[in-house]
């Protein structure tokens, strides 16, 4: 909760640039989210099925929605000191591991 806090006192300064509120807007998105996971907000302990659920959103927002826009924002930071190459799709920028074992 207190991460959420921060997130938001920072999210409302007057002097945020449009990259930063964005950012921010992530992590409290990302925050909430988690906070929904734990026993501080559940009242019930997760069934093996809620895990897999929860497993495969993490997977889907991390793989599918974050990796893409990693790289963008990884692209638009070497175009803005003068790198006018995209980083190469072969190029190993991030590796996945995971304790979740998919049967």
């Amino acid at each position: 909760m207190c991460r959420i806090r921060n997130n938001l006192t920072q999210l409302y300064a007057k002097d945020i640039t449009p990259d930063d509120k964005q950012e921010l807007d992530e992590a409290l998105q990302r925050e909430i989210q988690a906070a929904f996971r734990t026993d501080e907000i559940r009242r019930t302990p997760p069934t093996p099925q809620d895990e897999m659920r929860a497993g495969m959103s993490y997977f889907h927002e991390t793989i599918w929605k974050g990796v893409p826009k990693f790289l963008r924002r990884v692209d638009t930071a070497l175009k803005n000191i003068g790198v006018n190459e995209r980083v190469p799709y072969n190029v190993p920028v991030i590796q996945f591991s995971s304790w979740i074992i998919l049967v």
